[in-house]
């Protein structure tokens, strides 16, 4: 529970802190940056598992390939913070691109490693799908679509607790409390990451955090989403 509860504050803190406009950029290149490496990787540990390990049937290797290939968030967010910090790929965008594709390579590695388990063995059902191949098979989409559709409605919290209206022109018609704010955003973090845990949708909750950490920082406001992004920090 800790280091769940870790994590979601590092990925709201990661959230805080992209970049809009790279983003927006960068969206086609952050999904190519997330589904190439993750199969090509999950592709070539499958095919070297299968001939270095003579008992693994395919399924058990290509399992084997998504457990490697899978991103932690937990290892390359912090790491990505901390050279932003000091200045690097500002400009570029290159942090917002890898924090976007590591939240995407998560939901395809989970998703990819639940269909090959299905296939090596017979698995329990989880509390919103059940053990069956189809219900694998569309678990990428459905922890994309869950995972954005509760940052958004963690965001329309977000807003309505702090009385945070439509912005004009990027000049914000309420300052919030950035204390508020802070306890606000690591409350309704915390509880999307460990609800969608709880349903079985693990993928979709750092994909989740960090959305609702951006959407949040948008209606705050860059100077106050830094502000809570450094309180995060600490």
């Amino acid at each position: 529970a800790a280091r769940t509860a870790a994590l979601a504050l590092i990925l709201a803190r990661a959230g805080l802190g992209l970049d809009a406009d790279a983003l927006a950029k960068y969206r086609f290149s952050a999904i190519i940056l997330a589904v190439c490496p993750c199969l090509v990787e999950a592709t070539v540990v499958g095919i070297l598992s299968y001939f270095f390990f003579q008992d693994f049937t395919p399924s058990w290797c290509a399992t084997l390939g998504f457990v490697v290939a899978a991103v932690s968030p937990a290892v390359v967010v912090p790491s990505l913070l901390g050279l932003e910090q000091r200045g690097y790929g500002r400009g570029s965008g290159v942090p917002t691109l890898v924090v976007a594709a590591a939240a995407l390579d998560d939901v395809l590695s989970l998703s990819g490693f639940g269909v090959s388990l299905g296939f090596a063995v017979s698995v329990s059902s989880g509390p919103l799908l059940p053990a069956t191949l189809w219900a694998d098979a569309i678990r990428a989409p459905l922890e994309i679509v869950s995972g954005l559709l509760i940052a958004f409605i963690g965001a329309t919290i977000f807003k309505a607790l702090l009385g945070l209206n439509n912005t004009t022109q990027d000049k914000l018609l309420v300052i919030p409390d950035p204390v508020a704010s802070t306890a606000v955003i690591s409350a309704l973090c915390l509880v999307s990451t460990f609800g969608l845990k709880r349903l079985g949708l693990s993928g979709a909750s750092a994909l989740s955090t960090l959305a609702l950490s951006f959407l949040a920082g948008r209606a705050m406001g860059k100077s106050c989403a830094n502000d809570v992004g450094s309180r995060l920090s600490i």
